[in-house]
């Protein structure tokens, strides 16, 4: 065992112990992938001992370990093959999440539920994949703006017009609706003028 090895292996052990679970929990919020957020953690923590010698222990070691593994999650998204695997999975999904998040168990969306879903439907067919794309991940998803243009590699300006595009597509469909939606559904959807 070289010197450097017997200086930092105990510290990096306990610091490895300490926040393995929580950067592995960290990249699993963006990868929704297990495997890929294990290997995450290890790239994290295998880059954190080949650099040991240079970190700032008087500094928050959790948010470096944590900024690391949110910039290798955000490459590994950004990467074709996952970004077109995504995509697939967003498209595929669209319709459970609306359910998740529009239809809850209660008598008013019972009686109006498949109504509104219809209408809704109506409006995502009358957007462009790219914009309907753009929606979904930053509307249903949960995705920051930031993050979807991280991911489908454009600028934050493009999804921000794709946002209003889909807003504008939505408000026109539920023009009629909007009290009611805003009333009962709580959809959280926002308008832009």
């Amino acid at each position: 065992m070289s010197d450097r090895e017997a200086k930092y292996r105990d510290l990096f052990e306990k610091i490895y112990t300490d926040h393995y679970s929580k950067v592995k929990y960290f990249a699993m919020q963006y990868l929704n992938d297990e495997e890929d957020a294990c290997n995450v953690a290890q790239e994290v923590f295998a880059s954190f001992w080949v650099n040991i010698e240079n970190v700032d222990f008087n500094k928050n070691i959790l948010a470096y370990l944590l900024t690391a593994a949110k910039n290798k999650s955000l490459n590994i998204l950004s990467r074709e093959s996952y970004k077109n695997k995504y995509r697939s999975d967003v498209i595929n999904d669209y319709y459970q999440t609306i359910n998740q998040k529009l239809l809850k168990d209660n008598v008013t969306s019972n009686i109006f539920g498949k109504e509104i879903e219809v209408i809704l439907q109506k409006a995502f067919e009358q957007m462009p994949q790219y914009v309907k794309e753009t929606f979904v991940m930053c509307k249903l998803k949960g995705f920051k703006q930031r993050e979807v243009a991280i991911i489908l590699g454009i600028s934050e300006k493009t999804v921000e017009q794709r946002m209003k595009r889909a807003m504008m597509v939505i408000r026109r469909e539920f023009k009629d609706y909007l009290p009611f939606l805003f009333l009962f559904f709580k959809i959280g959807l926002y308008i832009y003028k």
